[in-house]
Formats: structure tokens, C-alpha cells, sequence
């Protein structure tokens, strides 16, 4: 039997180098970041729990009424406070293997979720390695009992960067996905360079290093 899918995505960063624009709200070719990743996660389990951890976007929130949205408190926190924000919103479900996507990731596909999900062990995370085997942190699948008990461990999450909880985790299994499907955007550059991407004129760069 196929454990339930839930899937937390951080959006809650300043986005200082895109002039504060949010990065989920941004529309690449016809749809929002975050209607590209929910779309994803839904491809591969049409029943999944979705919660957006950061600003709600009111259009989006309409028209798609099973979102959660939840803001790690302080705003701005981090993203480990993101994480503890989106899990406390969410019923504790002890079979469920939970998502941890990056709300910058408009060009993730369902079966990069497949992968991520298959590979998270009952004690283990999984988590996206890039071609050259670093790690991205904020693209990765927990089993739910771990990943709340490494939240329990961290305590108070504020200021954390995301990494906080691999730190005393079991090893996690590395997952290799293509740059493609890495791609992210924390500057106009990689705006464009993902627009180009979907219109089929550009080449994958290489996603950020070990990402918060």
C-alpha cells in the first residue's frame, strides 16, 4: 500500500536579489512557481496534503481551496521554521512520507517527486543530488515520525537553515535528478534562464550548493 504523501514548500524568503518579488507568485510560461510545484506533487499523488509555508497569494489560494498556508513565526525565520510551521499545521500521520520542496522550483516534475518518495526509507530521509553529488536540501522526502522528531530535536527553529536537520538524522539516501529539474531562481538571471528552459532555448545551470 502507497504511504499518503504530504508535502511542505517554503516560500517565505525575503527574495532580496529579485527586489522582494515573491518567488512562488512569479508566472513562468502561463502558471505560477507555485501552481508548477503543487502541480507536480499532485501528478504523482493526487491525493496529497499540500501546505505553503509563506505569504498565501489570494488568486492562487481561491482556486485551489486545499492548499494550507501557514508563516513560520517570526516572519522570515528561516526555513527549519518553515519546516516546524508547515508539520505543526498537519495532523501527525505516522505512515506518511513528507515532501520538503523549495518554493523556487518550477521546473520539478512528478517523477522527481516518484524518486524522492521511493527512496525515503522508513528511518531515512532522501534528498536531490545535483550531477556533481551536492547535496539540495530543500529538495527531499522524509518518513513523518522523522522528520518530527528531528524537529523536536532542534527545539526552537528560528534562524535555522534547513541543513539543521540532516545533522542528526540516519544518512539520508542520495537521489541523483537532473540540473533541469533543479533548477532555481534567486536572481533575475535565473529567471530568465528558467524561462528559457520551458521555451526550450536554454541549457540547465547548476543549482546552488547545499541550499538552505
Amino acid at each position: 500500500m502507497a504511504r499518503p504523501t504530504r508535502a511542505a514548500i517554503l516560500a517565505g524568503g525575503r527574495a532580496a536579489r529579485l527586489g522582494g518579488r515573491r518567488k512562488h507568485a512569479l508566472e513562468i510560461g502561463g502558471r505560477t512557481v507555485l501552481d508548477r510545484i503543487a502541480d507536480a506533487v499532485l501528478e504523482y499523488d493526487p491525493a496529497a496534503d499540500l501546505c505553503v509555508a509563506g505569504p498565501e497569494l489570494p488568486e492562487i489560494a481561491e482556486r485551489r481551496p486545499g492548499l494550507r498556508w501557514v508563516r513560520e513565526e517570526p516572519p522570515f525565520a528561516g526555513p527549519a521554521a518553515g519546516v516546524a510551521a508547515a508539520m505543526a499545521a498537519l495532523e501527525p500521520d505516522e505512515d506518511a512520507v513528507v515532501l520538503l520542496l523549495a518554493g523556487d522550483l518550477p521546473l520539478i516534475t512528478a517523477a522527481a517527486c516518484a524518486a524522492l518518495c521511493a527512496a525515503a526509507g522508513a528511518g531515512a530521509p532522501a534528498l536531490a543530488a545535483d550531477a556533481s553529488g551536492r547535496d539540495q536540501y530543500l529538495c527531499a522526502a522524509w518518513p513523518e515520525p522523522v522528520l518530527r522528531e528531528r524537529l523536536d530535536g532542534l527545539g526552537d527553529a528560528t534562524g535555522l537553515p534547513v541543513r539543521r536537520l540532516y545533522a542528526g538524522s540516519p544518512e539520508p539516501t542520495r537521489v541523483g535528478l537532473p540540473e533541469e529539474v533543479l533548477a532555481d531562481i534567486d536572481a533575475p538571471a535565473d529567471l530568465d534562464r528558467v524561462r528559457a528552459l520551458i521555451e526550450g532555448r536554454g541549457r540547465p545551470g547548476r543549482p546552488r550548493a547545499a541550499r538552505d
